[in-house]
């Protein structure tokens, strides 16, 4: 259900593999309190069919707001259908004359809708990057998308994409309770955001604010020797350092892995990734087993590595990382650390300083 607040900005400052393309949403605005919409042109989507076709979902509904207008509407079809139309369920207030919406109007699906101005009176319309999403086969979660439409006179909208999609394909032997996405940077990836009307293309960050997104899959979705995808909406961004991906399953276990290149992540565009095996019996770690004396370590470069685990042997264990370092904080003189990771096929050292003995006879 489409959360809606008003909001009043007095001053905010603006700053700044294969993919596939989603669907655009049409939407034309016939009478005064019913909505007709349909499909149209290769840009967005609220949830995909078996065709990678936009569909609307039962239920589904979008924010209208103008000069004269800040109404829900609520669609009327069944999911799957690709037109019907929207009734007028509730209304507040008209915005502000200062907010300069001019003859133009905006429509908003997501979880959360409102909207405000700067200072100058340029409209803001805000939605949300949700944390937890929830899991649904073959799609991202309902509510969890944001587009907006935009109609000029006409009352004719078409919805663009406001943001990206980055789909996991996961095979084993379990079924998966959750799966959490962080970068590597400790980048800002969900919370509510905010898009001026000049420009889709730019958002800023606005409140409740999280560095990781947790995609919540209920009581489980079981894995096989095929893989299932699992979509998480995310922001267009460029993760710098790459991310990491933690997958709990159901009976209490869970399987880390990490990517240390970059990854763009485009607007209205699916980022697939290399397909995750998570059976036990299938996957062969590497160890580098490093004594070292000093307060403080680099680890060496493992390259092609997808995940792992740093024992640094004071008694902290964290997830494998490409540019990990470590201060030691126990006093001791020496310590032994320990790496397992999987897919290295290489191994440089930057800094041997404090390095007494490199064991690589499990690698």
């Amino acid at each position: 259900m489409v959360k809606s607040i008003f909001l009043s900005l007095l001053a905010i400052v603006l700053v700044a593999c294969t993919r596939d393309k989603v669907e655009d949403v049409m939407v034309n605005i016939d009478s005064e309190d019913t909505v007709y919409a349909s499909i149209d042109a290769p840009e967005c989507r609220v949830e995909l069919n078996d065709k990678c076709q936009t569909v609307w979902t039962k239920d589904d509904e979008i924010m209208v707001v103008s000069a004269n207008e800040y109404s829900l509407y609520r669609f009327n079809g069944n999911t799957g259908d690709r037109s019907g139309s929207f009734k007028k369920i509730g209304y507040g207030n008209p915005p502000s004359a200062s907010i300069k919406f001019g003859n133009k109007s905006y429509a908003l699906y997501g979880n959360y809708s409102s909207y405000g101005a700067y200072s100058n009176g340029t409209p803001l319309l805000f939605t949300e990057i949700q944390s937890p999403q929830t899991y649904k086969e073959e799609s991202y979660g309902l509510y969890a998308n944001a587009m907006v439409g935009t109609s000029e006179g006409d009352n004719n909208f078409i919805f663009k994409n406001l943001l990206g999609y980055l789909r996991l394909s996961v095979t084993g032997n379990r079924s998966i309770s959750k799966i959490t996405l962080m970068g590597n940077d400790k980048e800002t990836i969900s919370g509510i955001i905010y898009f001026a009307t000049t420009d889709f293309s730019q958002f800023n960050w606005h409140a409740n604010t999280s560095s990781s997104i947790v995609l919540d899959c209920g009581a489980g979705v079981a894995l096989s020797a095929e893989p299932t995808s699992f979509y998480f909406v995310v922001p267009p961004m460029t993760f710098q350092k790459g991310f990491t991906v933690t997958i709990d399953f159901t009976d209490g276990t869970s399987y880390t892995q990490t990517t240390s290149k970059a990854i763009s992540i485009e607007r209205n565009t699916i980022q697939p990734m290399k397909a995750i095996n998570t059976n036990p019996d299938s996957i062969e770690y590497k160890e580098v087993t490093i004594d070292h004396t000093g307060e403080y370590i680099i680890t060496p470069l493992l390259e092609n590595a997808i995940s792992g685990s740093i024992d640094w042997g004071d008694g902290e264990v964290s997830l494998f990382n490409k540019f990990s370092s470590h201060d030691f904080v126990d006093k001791k003189s020496s310590h032994t650390i320990k790496i397992e990771v999987v897919g290295a096929t290489a191994i440089e050292l930057e800094s041997c300083e404090g390095v007494s003995k490199i064991d690589l006879s499990n690698f």
